[in-house]
């Protein structure tokens, strides 16, 4: 409602505060846009880490397009220190043995 201004002047503080008590609560839609909203700065000051937190929230209870951005975000290494996102990243870019040296440039996500 805020966030667009439907019904009420758009007002992006006060739609980043309610979707806030939503992802307090453990609301994984409100917790994916409220990290969309510290990435773009919409409302609050932009923030990567803080949009990282809430993303992590998120895409731990399989919402799907947290967890791509959460995935995006680190593969870009925006919003972590270089020791945190060395393992994951590791993991990401990790080539199998098979594609060595073929020069594909391909980096599948391996688990």
């Amino acid at each position: 409602m805020y966030a667009l201004g439907e019904g009420v002047p758009k007002d992006d503080a006060e739609a980043a505060r309610l979707y806030r008590l939503a992802a307090e609560q453990g609301e994984a839609g409100a917790q994916f846009i409220l990290g969309r909203m510290y990435s773009n700065g919409d409302g609050v000051p932009e923030d990567d880490v803080e949009a990282v937190r809430w993303w992590r929230l998120a895409a731990e209870q399989g919402h799907a397009s947290a967890q791509t951005n959460l995935g995006r975000t680190y593969v870009l290494g925006k919003a972590c220190r270089w020791t945190m996102c060395l393992p994951i990243c590791g993991t990401i870019l990790r080539r199998p043995k098979e594609l060595r040296g073929r020069g594909n440039g391909a980096f599948p996500l391996v688990g």
